[in-house]
């Protein structure tokens, strides 16, 4: 599989696992050390953080559904990738990515190649103040 695939794959998995609401495998694709900043710029340090987090944010409110489209995979040496993603995401009323309560953003990550298979080592989500 080319680095590219990889990095691809890793941002598929992201997506479905985000939009099952499947925190542990959500959190499984982040290395153990990984930091994770929310779009509302909370800081998540670490795997069983994010874990915890996500779990947490899940029990009282349902997680809004999220689109991703790749923009840019920079491949700084074999083992490491930064990749650039917008997104979107349905409103808190469960509408959809393109209804009038969605938000929108852009995702930074940074995605090294470990022992395991491709792990992100950080991940930063900017929210945009008007969808596009």
């Amino acid at each position: 599989m080319s680095i590219e695939s990889a990095v691809h794959d890793v941002i598929e998995r992201l997506v479905e696992a985000w939009n099952r609401h499947d925190w542990p495998s959500f959190s499984r694709l982040f290395a153990e050390d990984a930091d994770y900043v929310t779009g509302a710029g909370l800081r998540l340090a670490g795997r069983v953080r994010i874990l915890d987090e996500l779990s947490s944010r899940a029990s009282s409110s349902a997680p809004d559904r999220v689109t991703l489209v790749t923009d840019a995979v920079k491949i700084l040496r074999p083992d490491v990738v930064v990749a650039l993603c917008s997104w979107r995401m349905a409103g808190q009323a469960g509408g959809s990515v393109d209804g009038p309560d969605a938000r929108a953003g852009i995702l930074t990550l940074v995605i090294r190649r470990a022992e395991d298979g491709w792990r992100i080592v950080s991940l930063h989500s900017t929210d945009r103040s008007e969808p596009r």
